[in-house]
């Protein structure tokens, strides 16, 4: 069981995780009018650029809609992490394959974001930024999974 201090902050993580995922809802339902305004913003601010035919907003579209359906997956992976910390099972392999699964996506999430580069330059921001947390939590997953790793081993020897 986890002791009373840590309580608070996993029980609050999993509260804006959920309320996270919410936020992707609603996006994912508006993401057709963003993706037009996205668009007509390009436009306007870089008359020098051709416009997107039909067929370049559909694409992004889809590049969207890929990327709600990552950062979603990434979302209920960090709730299934919060979920087995709060149950107390923190050098487990189950926190180890979660730590994975989001590392994963984010870096997924930073080749999608690179794959709008084409239009948008301003998102390779996004693909730093995703593969730097992707890279974080890799190295956090490496750490864990010593960390069971020598739990196991303890757990042998006593």
């Amino acid at each position: 069981m986890l002791r009373k201090p840590l309580k608070l902050p996993v029980r609050l993580a999993r509260i804006l995780a959920v309320l996270l995922l919410c936020v992707l809802a609603v996006l994912s339902a508006l993401l057709p009018i963003l993706v037009k305004l996205l668009c007509e913003m390009r436009a306007s601010l870089r008359p020098d650029l051709p416009a997107l035919s039909r067929i370049e907003e559909g694409l992004l579209l889809t590049l969207a809609y890929v990327m709600v359906l990552v950062a979603a997956g990434a979302i209920l992976f960090l709730i299934r992490l919060l979920r087995a910390i709060s149950r107390g099972r923190v050098f487990s392999e189950s926190t180890v394959h979660h730590l994975l699964a989001v590392s994963l996506c984010c870096f997924f999430e930073a080749l999608l974001f690179l794959g709008t580069a084409v239009w948008f330059h301003s998102s390779l921001v996004g693909v730093g930024i995703f593969a730097f947390i992707g890279l974080c939590l890799l190295t956090v997953r490496n750490v864990m999974s010593e960390a069971c790793r020598i739990k196991a081993e303890n757990d042998f020897t006593i």
